[in-house]
């Protein structure tokens, strides 16, 4: 299987997931990155790249939630302009 079918397979699986019970971000970022070092070991990667920001989204969202007045929101670690 080539990486790229594997994240769309993991991101398929994720998207089933949602539908039958939904889920919480701190297990979506678990799931994302069990799938990210499962078949993008190296992180040089450009699909690593692009998981990491997704998890880097996903937390920014979270402590966001937990701390709306605390917790800016900019550019994400590893996000670059246009």
């Amino acid at each position: 299987m080539t990486d790229k079918g594997a994240i769309k397979l993991g991101i398929e699986a994720l998207k089933e997931i949602k539908k039958s019970r939904g889920m919480t971000i701190d297990e979506a970022i678990k799931r994302i990155a069990d799938v990210q070092l499962e078949f993008l070991p190296l992180p040089r990667h450009i699909d690593w790249k692009a998981l990491q920001l997704g998890i880097e989204a996903l937390k920014l969202i979270s402590r966001h939630r937990k701390y709306p007045l605390a917790v800016p929101i900019g550019p994400l670690p590893g996000e670059t302009e246009e």
